[in-house]
């Protein structure tokens, strides 16, 4: 998509891009286009014509700010703020955006990913007119940072398929619908794959999911795939998506309005899949196993119904007092067979509770661990990855609220109070001693307004930092 050359061409007739910091006297614009007033505050952009002194017919001239205060963040907002206006191929003078603390190398990924999110369009089921053409051009650049490039479109694409997969309605992205896309993805990366149907299952006893599943006309889905990128399959971390596919909450019946947007609460299994996208087109040295448990939560005669006691892969009974606290029943059986296929590490990833969205907001995804060096390495990944992530607590108190049921081993919401650590503590049940990240991304799962970095729906969040996890751990 974009190539990286060594010195600006005054010959190219594409539109030339530059940076201007209000703390600097910009000498190259001023040699170009003597005389030239710009306007270098942070996200102001100037549009200037050549006038025919240049093959190129404008000159565009992204405002920092203060170099000193640009950070990663504001780096890609006003790269997607550019990204949507800029309407075909262009040259970058990519040096122009390095700062003390952001390096050349840094900004070439963040450039190319958020052209490419920032221009992101969902393709509605009708008459659909895009508004952004695919772009392509010439990064000028002190070094060749052509890996860079080619990395930060992998991810940037990876991160577009996975707000697809969300962004669609219920109907048309189905557990099997799911299961396609899957399978689809393992084919084009050489990815050992299994797609586990009812029977497979009942024959398992998979009895969580299959519950959950009971109320649905659409048969439930285990989706596997096997990422190999070590010469042995040893020692794999498990990424664990929550796929329900749409939640209306079953007999525990959501009202309309929370129903709407349900079509999202699949979008942890949208998300795996998006890293092991990115993971797979990068060549990634590392082994990673992508486990979704895909179903509908709906009802019907023979929905869960609230103080049923179900069984579960992992042999634990649960207590159902709430049927719209179903998605940490099916990551419980998504969790113990990443178990059972030989995980040594288990993150997942799930929009789970409306607690944390109470707690955190939009602005931070809810992090829980059961091992603080493997929570320490995924901080560390989100940092660079530009992805805010929290801490919250785990602790005995929601251990003993988990198992307080008097009719089984576990109680799936024994209390609205710390909703969040509540839901954490009852797949660390099925965790159990394996290192263990449970990201809860109901708040930064999708938005509800568009922003410099794409329109509103799925966000793809986190697709960057499993991504960097593996990118980090490299031998």
């Amino acid at each position: 998509m974009f190539t990286t050359i060594a010195n600006l061409d005054l010959t190219t007739t594409q539109p030339v891009v530059f940076g201007a910091a209000v703390d600097e006297n910009n000498t190259q614009i001023e040699s170009l286009l003597p005389g030239a007033e710009i306007d270098a505050a942070y996200k102001a952009v100037t549009v200037l014509p050549t006038y025919g002194k240049h093959a190129f017919s404008q000159l565009y001239v992204l405002g920092l700010g203060a170099r000193s205060e640009l950070t990663v963040t504001k780096l890609r907002q006003l790269f997607g703020r550019f990204a949507q206006m800029i309407k075909g191929d262009f040259t970058i003078e990519l040096d122009h955006f390095v700062t003390s603390t952001i390096t050349l190398r840094e900004v070439a990924v963040i450039f190319a990913e958020t052209m490419i999110i920032a221009r992101y369009e969902f393709k509605k089921h009708g008459n659909f007119t895009a508004k952004f053409s695919q772009l392509s051009g010439h990064v000028v650049a002190s070094e060749n940072v052509q890996l860079e490039l080619a990395q930060g479109e992998a991810l940037g694409q990876a991160i577009n398929h996975a707000r697809t997969l969300s962004n669609e309605p219920g109907n048309k992205m189905t557990p099997r619908d799911l299961a396609k896309y899957a399978k689809k993805l393992a084919d084009k990366y050489g990815m050992e794959h299994h797609i586990l149907k009812t029977s497979d299952l009942l024959n398992m006893q998979a009895n969580a999911l299959l519950a959950v599943n009971r109320g649905s006309d659409e048969p439930a889905r285990m989706i596997v795939l096997k990422y190999q990128g070590l010469e042995t399959w040893e020692n794999p971390t498990a990424l664990v998506g929550k796929g329900l596919t749409f939640d209306a909450g079953g007999y525990s019946l959501k009202i309309s309005g929370s129903m709407q947007g349900m079509k999202h609460d699949m979008t942890g299994a949208a998300n795996v899949l998006g890293a092991i996208e990115a993971i797979a087109h990068m060549g990634v040295k590392a082994n990673v196993l992508v486990v979704i448990p895909a179903t509908e939560n709906l009802i019907n005669g023979q929905a869960l119904k609230v103080d049923d006691v179900i069984g579960s892969l992992a042999g634990k009974t649960i207590e159902v007092n709430n049927t719209d606290a179903e998605g940490r029943l099916i990551l419980a059986d998504g969790i113990e067979y990443a178990r059972q296929l030989g995980a040594t590490r288990i993150i997942d990833m799930a929009t789970l509770t409306g607690a944390c969205v109470v707690a955190l907001g939009s602005a931070m995804t809810g992090a829980f661990s059961n091992n603080d060096q493997f929570m320490s390495s995924l901080a560390q990944a989100a940092k660079q990855a530009d992805e805010k992530v929290w801490r919250l607590p785990l602790d005995e108190a929601y251990t003993e609220q988990v198992r307080s049921s008097k009719v089984a081993d576990l109680i799936n919401s024994p209390s609205r109070e710390g909703g969040a650590s509540i839901a954490a503590a009852f797949l660390q049940e099925f965790a159990v001693d394996t290192p263990w990240i449970h990201l809860d991304i109901a708040g930064t799962g999708d938005t509800k307004s568009a922003s410099d970095l794409g329109p509103a729906g799925a966000t793809g969040v986190m697709v960057r930092t499993l991504t960097q996890l593996f990118l980090n751990e490299e031998v």
